[in-house]
């Protein structure tokens, strides 16, 4: 339909016209995701495979024709006994240490500037994320 055959038509019809692409889209876009899907699953293998492959050979990157590999390290802050974080960040008088959570660069910053000790109630974790990129 143009513009202008839509320009034409009631407003209930457009409506009912653009909710039935939007159903024609949903369809589509399952049909897709669920194709999809063994390539999705097998790409995670062959991430996970890579990474074990990295970690055996004490590697923190390879490279190849197609593309390189590299572990690269994600860490999280989270809070586990938010008041002795609440009771900490008062003592402290560190308020930017507050966000919604903990706020991840003040919670490293302290920790590097310590010894690796964290403000009580928090802990980091880390996970290793293998990224892969073309040649």
């Amino acid at each position: 339909m143009t513009y202008e055959e839509a320009l034409q038509c009631t407003i209930g019809d457009l409506i009912e016209w653009y909710r039935s692409m939007e159903r024609a889209i949903d369809v589509y876009m399952l049909a897709v995701k669920q194709e999809l899907q063994p390539t999705v699953e097998n790409m995670a293998t062959a991430k996970a495979a890579i990474m074990q492959k990295l970690i055996d050979s004490k590697q923190e990157s390879a490279s190849s024709q197609t593309g390189r590999a590299s572990i690269s390290t994600a860490e999280t802050v989270s809070v586990h006994d938010w008041e002795a974080f609440h009771a900490f960040v008062e003592e402290m008088q560190e308020h930017d240490f507050l966000v919604k959570g903990a706020a991840p660069a003040k919670v490293k910053e302290y920790r590097d500037m310590n010894n690796g000790k964290l403000p009580p109630g928090v802990t980091i974790s880390r996970m290793n994320i293998v990224n892969i990129r073309k040649a």
